[in-house]
Protein backbone atom coordinates (compact mmCIF):
# COMPACT_ATOMS: atom_id res chain seq x y z
CA UNK A 1 0.00 0.00 0.00
CA UNK A 2 0.99 3.76 -0.84
CA UNK A 3 2.12 5.67 2.06
CA UNK A 4 1.37 9.07 2.15
CA UNK A 5 3.03 11.68 4.14
CA UNK A 6 3.39 15.70 4.37
CA UNK A 7 6.00 17.93 4.42
CA UNK A 8 6.14 21.22 6.01
CA UNK A 9 8.58 23.24 4.90
CA UNK A 10 10.85 20.69 5.84
CA UNK A 11 14.79 20.04 4.88
CA UNK A 12 15.03 16.77 2.59
CA UNK A 13 18.32 15.27 1.78
CA UNK A 14 19.36 12.10 0.31
CA UNK A 15 19.47 10.15 3.62
CA UNK A 16 15.93 11.08 4.63
CA UNK A 17 14.81 10.26 1.37
CA UNK A 18 16.03 6.42 1.66
CA UNK A 19 14.69 6.98 6.04
CA UNK A 20 11.43 7.98 4.58
CA UNK A 21 11.27 5.08 2.09
CA UNK A 22 12.23 2.18 4.46
CA UNK A 23 9.40 3.98 7.59
CA UNK A 24 6.30 2.25 7.73
CA UNK A 25 4.87 4.91 10.51
CA UNK A 26 4.12 8.58 9.92
CA UNK A 27 5.21 9.13 13.52
CA UNK A 28 8.76 8.04 12.56
CA UNK A 29 8.47 10.32 9.71
CA UNK A 30 7.95 13.42 11.22
CA UNK A 31 10.85 13.10 13.99
CA UNK A 32 13.37 12.06 11.37
CA UNK A 33 11.88 15.25 9.36
CA UNK A 34 12.05 17.47 12.28
CA UNK A 35 15.92 16.75 13.94
CA UNK A 36 17.00 17.03 9.61
CA UNK A 37 15.25 20.41 9.02
CA UNK A 38 16.68 22.32 12.27
CA UNK A 39 19.93 21.03 11.91
CA UNK A 40 20.39 21.59 7.81
CA UNK A 41 18.11 24.99 7.94
CA UNK A 42 20.51 26.75 10.37
CA UNK A 43 23.16 25.78 7.55
CA UNK A 44 21.48 26.49 4.31
CA UNK A 45 19.31 29.52 5.07
CA UNK A 46 21.53 32.02 4.47
CA UNK A 47 22.08 30.41 0.89
CA UNK A 48 18.64 31.94 -0.22
CA UNK A 49 18.50 34.31 -3.19
CA UNK A 50 15.14 34.52 -1.98
CA UNK A 51 12.95 33.49 0.39
CA UNK A 52 9.89 31.14 0.02
CA UNK A 53 7.80 34.41 0.11
CA UNK A 54 9.66 35.98 -2.82
CA UNK A 55 11.51 38.83 -0.48
CA UNK A 56 14.90 39.25 -2.00
CA UNK A 57 17.32 38.56 0.61
CA UNK A 58 20.57 40.54 -1.36
CA UNK A 59 22.56 42.93 0.85
CA UNK A 60 23.13 46.44 -1.62
CA UNK A 61 26.31 47.87 -0.66
CA UNK A 62 27.99 51.19 -1.31
CA UNK A 63 24.89 52.40 -3.06
CA UNK A 64 24.19 55.84 -2.35
CA UNK A 65 20.77 56.48 -0.26
CA UNK A 66 19.60 59.39 -2.67
CA UNK A 67 18.37 56.84 -5.08
CA UNK A 68 16.05 55.90 -2.89
CA UNK A 69 14.82 59.56 -1.89
CA UNK A 70 14.40 60.22 -5.42
CA UNK A 71 11.80 57.61 -6.14
CA UNK A 72 10.32 58.74 -2.82
CA UNK A 73 6.79 57.35 -3.45
CA UNK A 74 7.94 53.77 -4.11
CA UNK A 75 10.48 54.27 -1.07
CA UNK A 76 7.55 55.71 1.20
CA UNK A 77 5.26 52.51 0.03
CA UNK A 78 8.39 49.73 0.88
CA UNK A 79 9.17 51.40 4.70
CA UNK A 80 6.80 49.34 6.99
CA UNK A 81 3.84 50.81 8.15
CA UNK A 82 4.79 52.13 11.77
CA UNK A 83 7.25 54.09 10.16
CA UNK A 84 4.79 55.03 7.28
CA UNK A 85 2.18 56.04 10.39
CA UNK A 86 4.71 57.96 12.66
CA UNK A 87 5.79 59.99 9.39
CA UNK A 88 2.10 61.15 8.87
CA UNK A 89 1.97 62.24 12.31
CA UNK A 90 4.95 63.92 12.46
CA UNK A 91 4.15 65.77 9.22
CA UNK A 92 0.54 66.84 10.61
CA UNK A 93 1.93 68.40 13.94
CA UNK A 94 4.97 69.83 11.95
CA UNK A 95 2.15 71.67 9.55
CA UNK A 96 0.11 72.42 12.23
CA UNK A 97 2.57 74.01 14.45
CA UNK A 98 4.52 75.61 11.57
CA UNK A 99 0.85 77.13 10.12
CA UNK A 100 0.31 78.18 14.26
CA UNK A 101 3.30 80.01 15.06
CA UNK A 102 2.71 81.66 11.09
CA UNK A 103 -1.00 82.94 12.98
CA UNK A 104 0.41 83.91 16.07
CA UNK A 105 3.79 85.97 14.32
CA UNK A 106 1.18 87.87 12.05
CA UNK A 107 -0.84 89.12 15.12
CA UNK A 108 1.97 89.54 17.10
CA UNK A 109 3.66 91.93 13.85
CA UNK A 110 0.02 93.39 13.89
CA UNK A 111 -0.01 94.14 17.37
CA UNK A 112 -3.23 92.71 18.04
CA UNK A 113 -1.65 91.17 21.62
CA UNK A 114 -1.02 94.77 22.58
CA UNK A 115 -4.97 95.15 22.67
CA UNK A 116 -5.62 92.60 25.28
CA UNK A 117 -7.38 94.55 28.41
CA UNK A 118 -4.69 93.23 31.29
CA UNK A 119 -4.48 89.33 32.03
CA UNK A 120 -8.09 88.83 30.82
CA UNK A 121 -8.98 87.10 27.49
CA UNK A 122 -10.50 89.78 25.52
CA UNK A 123 -9.58 92.76 23.42
CA UNK A 124 -10.30 96.27 23.81
CA UNK A 125 -13.82 97.26 22.92
CA UNK A 126 -14.32 98.18 18.96
CA UNK A 127 -10.66 96.34 18.80
CA UNK A 128 -10.70 93.77 15.83
CA UNK A 129 -8.03 91.36 15.75
CA UNK A 130 -6.53 89.54 13.11
CA UNK A 131 -8.22 85.93 14.22
CA UNK A 132 -11.01 86.57 16.83
CA UNK A 133 -11.02 84.92 20.00
CA UNK A 134 -6.94 83.66 19.69
CA UNK A 135 -5.19 85.18 23.04
CA UNK A 136 -1.78 83.32 23.00
CA UNK A 137 0.25 80.82 20.49
CA UNK A 138 -2.04 78.08 22.07
CA UNK A 139 -4.97 80.01 20.37
CA UNK A 140 -3.27 80.44 17.32
CA UNK A 141 -1.98 77.04 17.24
CA UNK A 142 -5.98 75.64 17.80
CA UNK A 143 -6.77 77.94 14.81
CA UNK A 144 -4.59 76.50 12.73
CA UNK A 145 -6.14 72.98 13.95
CA UNK A 146 -9.27 73.96 12.94
CA UNK A 147 -8.26 75.22 9.61
CA UNK A 148 -5.87 72.20 8.61
CA UNK A 149 -8.52 69.35 9.50
CA UNK A 150 -11.75 71.52 8.00
CA UNK A 151 -13.49 70.43 11.46
CA UNK A 152 -15.45 73.93 11.39
CA UNK A 153 -14.46 77.32 12.80
CA UNK A 154 -15.94 77.73 16.82
CA UNK A 155 -15.04 80.79 18.74
CA UNK A 156 -11.74 81.24 16.31
CA UNK A 157 -12.40 82.83 12.96
CA UNK A 158 -10.13 85.08 11.00
CA UNK A 159 -11.45 88.81 10.79
CA UNK A 160 -11.90 90.76 7.69
CA UNK A 161 -9.32 93.33 8.95
CA UNK A 162 -6.63 90.72 8.27
CA UNK A 163 -5.31 91.12 4.68
CA UNK A 164 -2.06 89.48 4.86
CA UNK A 165 -3.99 86.47 7.05
CA UNK A 166 -5.89 85.63 3.39
CA UNK A 167 -2.77 84.47 1.83
CA UNK A 168 -1.76 82.46 4.84
CA UNK A 169 -5.35 80.74 5.03
CA UNK A 170 -5.32 79.60 1.89
CA UNK A 171 -1.46 78.54 1.66
CA UNK A 172 -3.07 76.35 4.36
CA UNK A 173 -5.79 74.53 3.04
CA UNK A 174 -3.42 73.75 -0.40
CA UNK A 175 -1.06 72.04 2.22
CA UNK A 176 -3.91 70.18 3.65
CA UNK A 177 -5.46 69.06 0.80
CA UNK A 178 -1.94 67.98 -0.65
CA UNK A 179 -1.28 65.79 2.26
CA UNK A 180 -4.53 64.06 2.12
CA UNK A 181 -3.83 63.34 -1.38
CA UNK A 182 -0.10 61.96 -0.40
CA UNK A 183 -2.04 60.34 2.76
CA UNK A 184 -4.56 58.90 0.40
CA UNK A 185 -2.59 57.47 -2.64
CA UNK A 186 0.51 55.84 -0.54
CA UNK A 187 -2.15 53.78 1.88
CA UNK A 188 -4.63 52.62 -0.98
CA UNK A 189 -1.43 51.51 -2.93
CA UNK A 190 -0.11 50.30 -0.19
CA UNK A 191 -2.84 48.17 0.74
CA UNK A 192 -3.31 46.70 -2.62
CA UNK A 193 0.32 45.95 -3.63
CA UNK A 194 1.29 42.30 -4.21
CA UNK A 195 1.98 41.44 -0.57
CA UNK A 196 -1.86 41.40 0.78
CA UNK A 197 -3.00 39.53 -2.78
CA UNK A 198 0.10 37.00 -2.07
CA UNK A 199 -1.89 35.96 1.21
CA UNK A 200 -4.52 34.33 -0.73
CA UNK A 201 -2.04 32.89 -3.29
CA UNK A 202 -0.15 29.69 -2.36
CA UNK A 203 2.68 28.13 -3.83
CA UNK A 204 3.93 24.14 -2.77
CA UNK A 205 6.45 24.67 0.47
CA UNK A 206 8.24 21.67 -1.48
CA UNK A 207 8.96 20.53 -4.69
CA UNK A 208 9.25 17.16 -6.15
CA UNK A 209 11.26 14.71 -8.69
CA UNK A 210 8.95 12.94 -10.46
CA UNK A 211 8.37 10.98 -13.82
CA UNK A 212 6.00 12.34 -16.74
CA UNK A 213 3.37 9.99 -18.62
CA UNK A 214 6.25 8.88 -20.79
CA UNK A 215 8.71 8.09 -18.36
CA UNK A 216 11.16 11.65 -18.26
CA UNK A 217 12.20 13.00 -14.98
CA UNK A 218 10.22 16.24 -14.54
CA UNK A 219 10.48 18.71 -11.61
CA UNK A 220 6.96 19.26 -10.72
CA UNK A 221 5.19 21.97 -7.82
CA UNK A 222 2.16 22.92 -6.70
CA UNK A 223 0.36 26.18 -7.25
CA UNK A 224 -3.14 27.48 -6.62
CA UNK A 225 -5.43 30.80 -5.98
CA UNK A 226 -7.24 30.51 -2.78
CA UNK A 227 -10.39 33.12 -3.82
CA UNK A 228 -12.83 31.32 -5.47
CA UNK A 229 -14.34 33.78 -7.30
CA UNK A 230 -11.98 36.77 -8.38
CA UNK A 231 -9.37 34.55 -9.53
CA UNK A 232 -5.84 36.38 -11.29
CA UNK A 233 -6.70 36.65 -14.75
CA UNK A 234 -3.73 36.65 -17.84
CA UNK A 235 -1.81 34.06 -15.06
CA UNK A 236 1.92 33.57 -16.53
CA UNK A 237 4.54 31.70 -15.16
CA UNK A 238 8.54 32.07 -15.24
CA UNK A 239 10.97 29.72 -13.78
CA UNK A 240 14.94 30.01 -13.30
CA UNK A 241 17.38 28.35 -11.93
CA UNK A 242 20.23 30.29 -10.28
CA UNK A 243 23.14 29.16 -9.80
CA UNK A 244 24.92 30.45 -6.37
CA UNK A 245 28.61 30.53 -5.80
CA UNK A 246 30.28 28.26 -3.14
CA UNK A 247 31.05 29.39 0.01
CA UNK A 248 34.90 29.59 0.63
CA UNK A 249 35.58 30.17 4.63
CA UNK A 250 39.02 31.50 4.13
CA UNK A 251 37.67 34.29 1.38
CA UNK A 252 35.60 36.80 2.96
CA UNK A 253 34.18 38.71 0.04
CA UNK A 254 34.07 36.73 -3.31
CA UNK A 255 32.80 38.49 -6.37
CA UNK A 256 30.19 36.26 -8.16
CA UNK A 257 27.72 36.96 -11.40
CA UNK A 258 24.82 35.07 -11.09
CA UNK A 259 23.81 33.14 -14.64
CA UNK A 260 20.12 33.26 -14.92
CA UNK A 261 19.08 30.05 -16.57
CA UNK A 262 15.56 29.98 -18.02
CA UNK A 263 13.42 26.61 -17.49
CA UNK A 264 11.28 25.21 -19.63
CA UNK A 265 8.22 24.08 -18.30
CA UNK A 266 4.66 22.50 -19.17
CA UNK A 267 1.29 22.08 -16.76
CA UNK A 268 -0.66 19.07 -16.45
CA UNK A 269 -3.18 20.68 -18.73
CA UNK A 270 -0.68 21.74 -21.43
CA UNK A 271 -1.92 25.74 -21.48
CA UNK A 272 0.43 28.49 -22.34
CA UNK A 273 -1.85 30.52 -19.98
CA UNK A 274 -2.54 29.25 -16.52
CA UNK A 275 -6.40 29.32 -15.30
CA UNK A 276 -6.22 28.77 -11.63
CA UNK A 277 -9.68 28.03 -10.40
CA UNK A 278 -8.37 24.95 -8.67
CA UNK A 279 -4.85 23.97 -7.81
CA UNK A 280 -2.51 23.18 -10.52
CA UNK A 281 0.79 21.34 -11.15
CA UNK A 282 3.29 23.11 -12.62
CA UNK A 283 6.11 20.54 -14.72
CA UNK A 284 9.57 21.15 -16.01
CA UNK A 285 10.76 18.06 -18.02
CA UNK A 286 14.14 17.47 -17.33
CA UNK A 287 15.98 17.04 -20.73
CA UNK A 288 19.39 17.70 -22.57
CA UNK A 289 18.32 21.68 -22.08
CA UNK A 290 18.08 21.31 -18.41
CA UNK A 291 20.12 22.57 -15.97
CA UNK A 292 19.03 19.30 -13.57
CA UNK A 293 19.77 17.41 -16.51
CA UNK A 294 23.04 16.11 -14.33
CA UNK A 295 21.44 15.76 -10.60
CA UNK A 296 20.17 12.32 -9.30
CA UNK A 297 19.12 11.44 -6.10
CA UNK A 298 22.17 11.06 -4.53
CA UNK A 299 23.72 14.15 -5.60
CA UNK A 300 20.82 16.56 -5.09
CA UNK A 301 20.95 15.29 -1.50
CA UNK A 302 24.46 17.06 -1.43
CA UNK A 303 23.85 20.00 -3.55
CA UNK A 304 23.77 23.84 -2.36
CA UNK A 305 24.67 25.57 -5.14
CA UNK A 306 21.66 26.50 -6.99
CA UNK A 307 17.98 27.85 -6.50
CA UNK A 308 15.02 27.58 -8.46
CA UNK A 309 13.00 30.76 -8.73
CA UNK A 310 9.25 30.97 -9.43
CA UNK A 311 7.84 34.20 -10.96
CA UNK A 312 3.64 34.17 -11.14
CA UNK A 313 2.34 36.86 -12.58
CA UNK A 314 -1.46 37.95 -13.53
CA UNK A 315 -4.03 41.11 -13.11
CA UNK A 316 -6.41 41.33 -10.48
CA UNK A 317 -9.58 42.17 -12.46
CA UNK A 318 -11.74 44.50 -10.10
CA UNK A 319 -8.61 47.02 -10.28
CA UNK A 320 -6.39 45.83 -13.30
CA UNK A 321 -3.35 45.68 -11.54
CA UNK A 322 -0.54 43.79 -12.89
CA UNK A 323 0.42 41.86 -9.66
CA UNK A 324 3.66 39.80 -9.60
CA UNK A 325 4.43 36.47 -7.12
CA UNK A 326 7.68 34.83 -6.16
CA UNK A 327 8.81 31.98 -4.29
CA UNK A 328 12.16 29.51 -4.54
CA UNK A 329 13.00 26.32 -3.81
CA UNK A 330 16.58 25.10 -2.73
CA UNK A 331 17.79 21.43 -3.08
CA UNK A 332 16.68 20.73 0.26
CA UNK A 333 13.22 21.19 -0.85
CA UNK A 334 13.19 19.29 -3.54
CA UNK A 335 11.89 15.69 -3.21
CA UNK A 336 13.24 12.75 -5.01
CA UNK A 337 10.77 10.01 -6.29
CA UNK A 338 8.13 11.90 -4.69
CA UNK A 339 4.62 13.24 -6.65
CA UNK A 340 1.66 15.35 -5.55
CA UNK A 341 -1.60 13.37 -4.00
CA UNK A 342 -4.25 14.95 -5.40
CA UNK A 343 -6.09 17.54 -3.61
CA UNK A 344 -9.62 17.65 -5.67
CA UNK A 345 -12.50 15.38 -5.55
CA UNK A 346 -16.22 15.13 -6.68
CA UNK A 347 -18.28 14.77 -3.39
CA UNK A 348 -21.70 13.00 -2.76
CA UNK A 349 -23.78 15.86 -4.01
CA UNK A 350 -21.66 16.02 -7.70
CA UNK A 351 -19.98 19.36 -6.85
CA UNK A 352 -15.92 19.58 -7.08
CA UNK A 353 -14.53 19.88 -3.83
CA UNK A 354 -10.51 21.28 -3.38
CA UNK A 355 -9.15 19.54 0.34
CA UNK A 356 -6.39 21.99 1.20
CA UNK A 357 -5.12 19.62 3.78
CA UNK A 358 -3.52 17.45 1.48
CA UNK A 359 -1.79 20.45 -0.99
CA UNK A 360 1.35 19.70 0.72
CA UNK A 361 1.25 16.16 0.95
CA UNK A 362 3.12 13.17 -1.37
CA UNK A 363 3.24 10.08 -1.90
CA UNK A 364 5.93 7.69 -2.94
CA UNK A 365 6.80 6.94 -6.48
CA UNK A 366 9.20 4.44 -7.71
CA UNK A 367 11.83 6.75 -10.14
CA UNK A 368 14.91 5.30 -9.60
CA UNK A 369 18.21 7.47 -8.39
CA UNK A 370 19.97 7.86 -11.98
CA UNK A 371 19.67 11.37 -13.15
CA UNK A 372 18.19 12.26 -16.47
CA UNK A 373 21.45 12.20 -18.26
CA UNK A 374 22.62 8.50 -17.00
CA UNK A 375 18.87 7.40 -18.19
CA UNK A 376 19.48 8.79 -21.37
CA UNK A 377 22.63 6.78 -21.86
CA UNK A 378 21.23 4.10 -20.59
CA UNK A 379 18.72 4.14 -23.06
CA UNK A 380 21.07 4.43 -26.03
CA UNK A 381 23.33 1.64 -24.72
Amino acid sequence: MTSVLCYPESVMTSDTHHNLKSSLGGLEVETILGSRSSLAGNQKRRRRLFDKRGNNRATFRNLSRFVYVRDLFHTVIDIKWRYLIAIYIFTYILTWTFFGTLWWLLMFLRGDFEHLVGSTRAYEDGYVPCVNNAFSWEGCFLFSLETQTTIGYGLRVISEECGPGYFILNCQFIVAKFLEACVLCTVLAKVGRSKMRSATLRFSQSACIETTHDGQLCFTFRVADLRANTNLAGVNIRVYCIPTPTLDRDITHRATDFNIIEMDYEMDKGLDRLFLPTPLLVKHVINSFSPLYQVSETSLGSMDNFEIVVILEGSVVETGKTEQFRTSYVPEEILWGYSFVPCGYIDLSGRFTVDYSKFEKFEIVDIGSASAAERDEFTRL
